[in-house]
């Protein structure tokens, strides 16, 4: 993660004062939520204070993602904010490479995957279970089960 946001830095080297608060994040917290968390709160003093809110290109970075969704989705919930915080997968294949993954992991979502091989339904559950998050794990469901599927969410969720 450490190693994502100095790539970002790098990148954007020109804002200097935005460049400043997030190495500042990086140097003083280790943990990744804790970051995630900061940041976020750097965003909305930002926004609250009606200063320049970086461009939405300038805010990426990955931790699970496979390009810079881990930071858009950041940044934009950090400004928009959220309401129940359930997020909806559909073809999960990988806890690497997913967006939905560090929403889970470092920003306390539930997570409802729908796997696109049924294979990976154990090894993505044991991931989940061993990072101690619950998420509902569905295999590639047929147009039967996928009634069940979307009763499981409507019930659950809403």
């Amino acid at each position: 993660m450490i190693r994502s946001f100095k790539r970002f830095i790098k990148k954007y080297s020109g804002m200097t004062i935005f460049e400043e608060k997030v190495e500042s994040i990086i140097r003083n917290i280790p943990n990744p939520q804790i970051q995630l968390r900061q940041l976020s709160l750097y965003y909305r003093q930002l926004l609250y204070q009606n200063q320049p809110l970086p461009k939405l290109s300038e805010t990426g970075f990955r931790v699970y993602s496979q390009i810079d969704e881990d930071g858009v989705l950041n940044y934009i919930f950090s400004l928009i904010g959220t309401t129940n915080k359930v997020c909806l997968d559909i073809a999960f294949a990988s806890p690497y490479g997913s967006n939905t993954t560090n929403l889970i992991l470092n920003d306390g979502w539930n997570g409802i995957l729908i796997c696109s091989k049924n294979e990976e339904v154990e090894r993505t559950n044991n991931f989940f279970i061993s990072q101690i998050r619950h998420v509902e794990i569905f295999p590639k469901p047929t147009s039967k089960s996928m009634y069940q599927v979307l009763n499981f969410i409507v019930i659950s969720y809403f």
